[in-house]
C-alpha cells in the first residue's frame, strides 16, 4: 500500500487570518447571533445591516445602511464547510458588535490607525476602504464606531475594531 502525502507544499509565511477571524480574545467583545435574510447568502468578514425581522442580518446596498443600520461583522466559523457564500440564506450567522476582526479591503488601501470606509454597494459590499472614493461606493462609520488598527492594500486584510452601540 502507497503512503500518501496530502501536503506537497507549504509556504514559510503563512497567512495571518482570513476574513471574519477574531482577531483577540478580549473579554469584553460582544458576538451576536443573527440569520442570514440575503437570499444570496453572506460571505464571513464582511459587514452587515439589520434585516426586516428580529435578528436577521443583510448585505449592504446604500450608505444611509452605514450610518443608520449597520449590525456589525460576520464572523469566520470554521466547523463549516468551505462554500462560497459560507452563509446560505436563512442560517444562523455570529456578527461581531465589538472586538477586534479581519476584513478583506477592496477599493483603494487602508492606513494604520484610520477612520473606517465600508463599500455599500456591488460585489465588494461589506468590505473596508482607505476613502470615501474607495471602490464603487464607501462610506465612513459615523461616530468611530468601527475604526482601521492595522492597514492593508487592496485585497489583503485589514484588521477592524468594532465598537456598536
Amino acid at each position: 500500500m502507497a503512503i500518501q502525502i496530502p501536503q506537497t507544499s507549504y509556504s514559510a509565511a503563512p497567512a495571518v487570518a482570513v476574513p471574519g477571524f477574531m482577531a483577540d480574545s478580549d473579554p469584553s467583545r460582544s458576538v451576536v447571533t443573527g440569520y442570514v435574510e440575503t437570499a444570496g447568502g453572506l460571505e464571513a468578514g464582511r459587514f452587515v445591516k439589520r434585516g426586516t425581522r428580529y435578528r436577521q442580518v443583510l448585505a449592504l446596498a446604500a450608505a444611509a445602511d452605514v450610518t443608520n443600520l449597520l449590525r456589525g461583522v460576520t464572523v469566520w466559523e470554521n466547523i463549516r464547510q468551505p462554500s462560497t457564500p459560507q452563509f446560505l440564506a436563512k442560517e444562523p450567522v455570529g456578527v461581531m458588535r465589538k472586538g477586534r476582526i479581519w476584513v478583506l479591503t477592496a477599493g483603494t488601501d487602508t492606513a494604520d490607525s484610520g477612520p473606517c470606509f465600508i463599500i455599500h454597494s456591488g460585489a465588494d459590499a461589506g468590505k473596508v476602504a482607505g476613502a470615501a472614493g474607495g471602490g464603487p461606493d464607501a462610506t465612513v462609520v459615523p461616530n468611530g464606531a468601527a475604526r482601521i488598527i492595522k492597514g492593508a492594500a487592496v485585497g489583503q486584510l485589514s484588521l477592524v475594531e468594532v465598537n456598536l452601540p
